[in-house]
């Protein structure tokens, strides 16, 4: 996702996470299943296992879960003067902190994503050298960005 800011590939990494990696795991984290959730059927009725004989599932999920940071942020130098972009791929709640220049900027993101679509975004200690770039999830056909200094937007990110 880092080197085409393509938003497609945030929204096929949004797809799997909500549709596929959290359905495998029950509430509880104890059971496991291969099989999607969402195409289970009273046909083909998927359950979800407490073990199986070979099982990838849960040090797999964990480690996803592990390297998450990795895939909701994206830090980027674009210039050796110190201006530093910051990438948001996935829209969790979670905070971000990175160095512009010679300052310390934190980033938080609070989200009650896919639940509700509001996301907002407070950054502590910006200043000039930090620009901040949202992926538009290509299903939004309706969405404002709203901020309170100079802000421009480029398609899908």
């Amino acid at each position: 996702m880092n080197d085409s800011l393509d938003g497609k590939y945030g929204d096929v990494m949004e797809l799997c996470l909500y549709n596929s990696v959290l359905t495998a795991m029950s509430h509880d984290g104890k059971k496991f299943t291969y099989v999607n959730q969402l195409a289970s059927s009273n046909v083909d009725l998927s359950q979800r296992e407490e073990w199986f004989k070979c099982a990838c599932c849960p040090p797999n999920v964990l480690r996803l879960f592990g390297q998450l940071g990795g895939y909701i942020w994206d830090e980027k130098r674009l210039s050796d003067d110190g201006l530093t972009e910051l990438v948001v791929h996935l829209y969790v709640a979670s905070t971000y902190a990175l160095k512009t220049a010679d300052q310390e900027v934190t980033v938080t993101q609070e989200s009650d994503f896919p639940w509700k679509g509001d996301v907002k975004f407070t950054v502590n200690g910006a200043s000039q050298d930090l620009a901040l770039s949202l992926r538009i999830p290509a299903y939004a056909t309706d969405f404002q960005v709203r901020c309170p200094r100079v802000c421009w937007t480029r398609s899908e990110y």
